[in-house]
């Protein structure tokens, strides 16, 4: 099938990425990573032990992200978020009216009064939510 995107392949596109942010010198984003010393495990140099450490909590959509901005990459400091709570993971995130409208400055303050525990809790059961939800897309005919 020509476009259809298969995990494996979106997972492989996903580690290459990360490859580049943190090794490439070259890479736009590397200054955010690789140039202030976030580096991957030894174990993800293989894209297959990447694949099987990740592969099982995926869910289409999700992206990356590090639970301590500070630390590399390494089955112990990663999991899948969505896009809104992996930019609220960002370093040095401020609200500054210019860039931020006040929706997503609410969501911030909304987001920060919950204990990291509670985060986790929360993301955890909107990616329970979204599996589910696809395994029952997958079952109608």
């Amino acid at each position: 099938m020509r476009g259809h995107l298969t995990p494996e392949r979106t997972l492989y596109t996903c580690w290459t990425n990360m490859r580049q942010r943190c090794n490439n010198p070259n890479c736009p984003q590397y200054k955010h990573y690789g140039g202030r010393g976030i580096t991957i495990c030894a174990r993800w140099s293989c894209f297959n032990n990447f694949l099987n450490d990740m592969l099982p909590t995926w869910v289409r959509g999700l992206e990356i992200d590090r639970k301590r901005n500070d630390e590399g990459y390494s089955p112990s400091n990663c999991h899948w978020d969505t896009h809104r709570n992996n930019l609220l993971n960002r370093r040095g995130w401020k609200v500054d009216p210019k860039y931020y409208s006040l929706a997503s400055a609410r969501r911030k303050a909304v987001w920060a009064a919950f204990t990291k525990k509670e985060r986790v809790a929360i993301v955890a059961k909107q990616v329970r939510a979204r599996a589910e939800s696809q395994a029952k897309k997958k079952k109608k005919p």
